[in-house]
């Protein structure tokens, strides 16, 4: 990993996470809390058969008409879920801050693992969608394929970004912080020697 160190990239890692947490948990909170019938969002259709949403006057940009396309077709429960994954990742990012500045493993631990849990649900799901693609006979380019080469991507990603903090961890679990301490302890006794 370059020019950086491991710690260096684990703190950017966390506020990365941290960012990204905090985001989720606004927008689905703030789902949550609109009611059912959103006056402020209608639905128009255009000329073209597409479908627009205006915002208190203003035409929204296509992503975040899939933004809000997407949440308003999330049910309550998979709304809440997802609020709690983040919250979870909310706080093991906050652990995983504190954990680095002050150089203890057990900090990093529910970062480790909440990460590992989203590896292996992503994996999961993958798989099965996968199998059952391939048992309904309905396997397409834009529906099995792009699905699997995008968890892929994305199976990657989380990799490469959780492998500094990793290595942070392995680190401080191998004793980075105790060769420090017992530098510092060997200064001190040299300088009680008389």
């Amino acid at each position: 990993m370059g020019c950086l160190s491991h710690r260096t990239l684990s703190i950017l890692v966390g506020y990365l996470y941290l960012v990204v947490s905090v985001a989720i948990c606004i927008l689905l909170g703030r789902h949550l809390m609109v009611h059912e019938v959103r006056s402020e969002i209608k639905e128009y259709e255009i000329a073209e058969g597409r479908t627009m949403y205006k915002v208190i006057g203003d035409v929204v940009e296509k992503d975040v008409e899939k933004l809000f396309r997407l949440l308003s077709e999330l049910d309550k429960p998979t709304t809440i879920g997802i609020l709690t994954i983040s919250i979870v990742m909310l706080v093991s990012s906050l652990l995983l801050l504190i954990g680095i500045s002050v150089q203890r493993h057990r900090f990093m631990v529910p970062w480790l693992w909440s990460n590992l849990f989203v590896l292996l649900s992503l994996l999961s799901w993958t798989i099965y969608s996968c199998v059952e693609d391939i048992l309904e006979q309905n396997v397409t380019m834009e529906g099995t394929v792009t699905n699997l080469l995008d968890a892929l991507v994305i199976l990657g990603f989380i990799l490469i970004i959780g492998y500094p903090v990793y290595k942070f961890y392995k680190k401080l679990c191998n004793g980075l912080n105790i060769t420090r301490y017992k530098a510092l302890y060997k200064s001190t006794d040299d300088a009680f020697e008389i």
